[in-house]
């Protein structure tokens, strides 16, 4: 139950249910049910335009795509998105002992159902102030965004991987993974023409098979390094393709992964370190390209490149242990023509920072009692496409405690943005680096959490 909060709509009731039964075929087998229930009535927060974040004045704009705005009238869409699946998912693993090796098979199935609907709102703005203050269901005067839907996706794959020893020290990993998907879809209304509700029915499926290889390598028992090649497919989402009215010409994504790393333990274990070097090369990437304010389309953009370098250190001695997290990175548009005005090729892609940074230390006075501090860094990063406009990245320090009452019972706090930060979760700008630049409707801002206390009680049944 969340009440009261810091922030205009953002209350909210949940409630999570889980029951899971495990039944053992045999000594080799295991079958696995689970079912899970989740209620969740929640308000919706919205951004900041720049002018109200520099001012740090907390009118909120709720996040159900508002557009359209001619002075104390805008439009906008409230909606309701189901989703309800059936799905198998079968893995053998085999022993051999021929080079000490072992294969992994399986195969998946998913049947989901997707139904949604949107509606349309006529509302009402202050303009002074920039608040929206209330409502109506408009539909008959606004068609554009009403949507009734319903796409039914079939998900099937199967995969392998085949692991082996061919000399010692060395172990080798080949494998390779065949997905389809296809979607179904029905549309409730009329589609096209001037009332505007959506698209014809039609169906598409998507297909593709992905490698992967890799190989282990241990110098000595507590140094090992390891290189792995391996592709990725992502095809578009339903919301991507029939979220609007036309369905757009969508390729599903492509990923080829080349990464290499080296582990290592150190005093006698106590201190484990953990790097990686990587690049992730994307075909037809889709991004979400923002044509005006509140108006936005998904497009493939060609090829990007994703470079860097991760370190993680983790260390734990007597009462004192601590972490180190950390990505040095650049996210790159290598082919993305926009438009045939608009070339992003060779800029860096929008809301990727180049650094991350998390770090913890914590001490534990007692075996039951645990305190820590912990760091957050977030690297500077691009608003927009062109790389014109530019978030300057935030510090956040948080303070957490635990106690072990018993070992049934346990009680938790935290205290989030120690410091009581000013920040954004999430900064974006629609600029596209041509025209008049207008920080105030081109900039928005999704607002970091001040400072904020929190205490719970986690209760294990044995």
């Amino acid at each position: 139950r969340d009440n009261n909060n810091w922030q205009q709509y953002s209350y909210g009731d949940k409630e999570a249910y889980t029951l899971r039964a495990d039944y053992a075929l045999n000594d080799t087998a295991r079958l696995k049910t689970t079912l899970v229930q989740t209620n969740l009535d929640t308000a919706m927060t919205g951004t900041l335009f720049e002018s109200d974040y520099r001012n740090n004045d907390h009118w909120q704009l709720p996040s159900y795509t508002i557009t359209g705005c001619a002075g104390a009238t805008c439009r906008g869409t409230q909606n309701n998105n189901h989703v309800d699946s059936l799905g198998l998912d079968l893995k053998h693993e085999q022993n051999f002992d021929w080079m000490q090796s072992r294969l992994v098979s399986g195969l998946y199935l998913d049947f989901s159902n997707n139904p949604y609907i949107s509606n349309n709102l006529s509302i009402v703005r202050n303009t002074a102030t920039g608040q929206y203050i209330n409502y109506t269901p408009n539909n008959a005067a606004n068609p554009t965004g009403v949507r009734n839907y319903e796409a039914r996706i079939t998900n099937r794959a199967v995969f392998a991987q085949f692991e082996f020893t061919p000399v010692e020290k060395t172990r080798v990993v080949l494998g390779g993974r065949s997905d389809s998907i296809r979607y179904d879809f029905t549309n409730f209304l009329a589609p096209g023409g001037s009332a505007d509700f959506g698209a014809p029915n039609e169906t598409r499926e998507f297909s593709h098979f992905s490698p992967k290889a890799g190989a282990t390598y241990s110098f000595t028992a507590r140094t090992s390094a390891y290189v792995n090649l391996s592709e990725g497919f992502t095809p578009p989402e339903v919301s991507q393709l029939y979220g609007k009215t036309a369905i757009p010409n969508l390729r599903p994504a492509t990923y080829n992964n080349y990464e290499m790393g080296l582990r290592h333990k150190a005093m006698g274990g106590a201190l484990k370190v953990d790097s990686a070097l990587y690049r992730l090369d994307g075909h037809d990437t889709i991004v979400n390209y923002t044509i005006a304010p509140g108006n936005s389309e998904n497009r493939n953009a060609g090829k990007t490149r994703s470079s860097g370098f991760e370190l993680g250190l983790n260390y734990a001695q007597g009462a004192v242990d601590g972490r180190l997290g950390g990505s040095w990175a650049v996210h790159r548009f290598i082919d993305y023509q926009a438009s045939s005005t608009l070339d992003y090729s060779g800029k860096e892609q929008p809301q990727a920072p180049r650094q991350l940074l998390s770090a913890e230390l914590g001490y534990k006075p007692t075996e039951r009692l645990r305190v820590s501090l912990e760091a957050i860094k977030l690297g500077q990063y691009w608003m927009d496409n062109a790389n014109t406009v530019q978030y300057p990245g935030h510090s956040l320090f948080n303070l957490k405690a635990h106690w072990q009452i018993h070992k049934s019972l346990a009680v938790w706090g935290q205290i989030r943005n120690l410091l009581d930060k000013r920040y954004a979760d999430n900064a974006s700008s629609s600029y596209s680096g041509v025209g008049v630049y207008s920080p105030n409707t081109q900039n928005q801002y999704q607002v970091g959490a001040p400072r904020t206390a929190m205490v719970g009680l986690t209760y294990t049944m044995e």
